[in-house]
């Protein structure tokens, strides 16, 4: 299975990204094992399995336990795996990840829980990248997403990204160094910018016009579907309305004093009303000054998602 499961993946695929937070449901049948009106420690092929009790009733609801950074919860049926497929097999989150520390992962897993989990179903799945580019300029100008304006990501008093929030998934983007130093302590000298989007319920990727058909770990191992998660971690990059960002020591006095001016609203409108020709001119500049703004700054942060992805693949 895992073979047939490698060969889904073209070597001449142009994308790949780092899949992250992964929930999996695993089907068992233990159920003659377990009795949920006895509290004990369960043992599952040499992990130990804690009872987590209703307190009311005083049943056992499941059994939980942990390996490494994976959290892991028993019932009679099933067996749920969650937590970053990523930091298990890196130790953390913010280095690169490419598809064949991917597929390494999943055979380590399944080697730890003693279960081929290549078929096991997909609950919740986050993806993203990591590029080196300073993330205040791009999360501080985030206006809207469809219509819903972003969500400042907070620790204490100071913050470090900001967040989308739907029904279905979320969107974030954060300083990855400022977070590794504010949670973990860690302090990294390179700057780094993480996009990622959280898929919280799996119909937000089957229930679309182009359907994203991931049911299990194989179909997470699929070329096409690689594909797809990269295409739409850009796309809805893209998709968020921005604002410009205008880096004043590279501008002219001319181009800084019209992005002044126009920025200003009791100026913008006298110019408007008493000088309009020059409001006119000073409108059509500062057009070319946003455009190049643009480029120079969310088109390059495009340029370097994709080239990520493109390197992952290849690694």
């Amino acid at each position: 299975m895992l073979l047939k499961a490698i060969r889904l993946i073209n070597i001449h695929l142009n994308y790949c990204l780092m899949i992250d937070d992964i929930k999996l449901d695993i089907s068992l049948d233990i159920s003659e094992e377990l009795n949920v009106f006895i509290s004990k420690v369960y043992d599952l092929h040499g992990i130990l399995f804690y009872p987590v009790l209703n307190t009311k009733t005083g049943q056992v609801k499941y059994w939980e336990s942990t390996y490494e950074n994976l959290k892991l919860r028993l019932t009679n049926d099933s067996l749920v795996v969650l937590n970053s497929w990523h930091k298990f097999f890196k130790g953390n989150n913010y280095s690169d990840y490419s598809l064949s520390q991917i597929i390494e992962t999943y055979k380590d897993i399944s080697e730890i829980l003693d279960i081929d989990i290549l078929n096991a179903t997909v609950k919740k799945i986050s993806y993203g990248l990591v590029v080196n580019t300073p993330a205040d300029i791009n999360y501080n100008n985030w206006s809207f997403y469809k219509s819903k304006p972003p969500t400042p990501m907070m620790k204490g008093s100071k913050q470090y990204g900001a967040k989308f929030y739907f029904t279905d998934f979320n969107i974030k983007g954060y300083d990855k160094k400022m977070e590794l130093k504010l949670h973990n302590g860690i302090i990294v000298e390179q700057e780094m910018f993480r996009f990622e989007v959280e898929v919280k319920y799996m119909k937000h990727l089957l229930k679309r016009k182009k359907p994203v058909n991931i049911y299990t770990v194989a179909d997470v191992l699929d070329y096409e579907n690689i594909q797809y998660l990269m295409n739409d971690l850009l796309t809805k990059y893209s998709t968020i309305e921005k604002l410009p960002f205008y880096n004043f020591t590279q501008l002219n006095k001319q181009d800084r004093l019209i992005v002044s001016m126009l920025s200003f609203a009791q100026a913008r409108t006298f110019l408007q009303k008493k000088e309009n020709h020059t409001y006119k001119r000073y409108k059509t500049k500062l057009k070319l000054i946003k455009r190049l703004s643009d480029e120079e700054y969310h088109h390059t942060t495009l340029r370097l998602l994709n080239d990520k992805a493109t390197q992952l693949l290849n690694s």
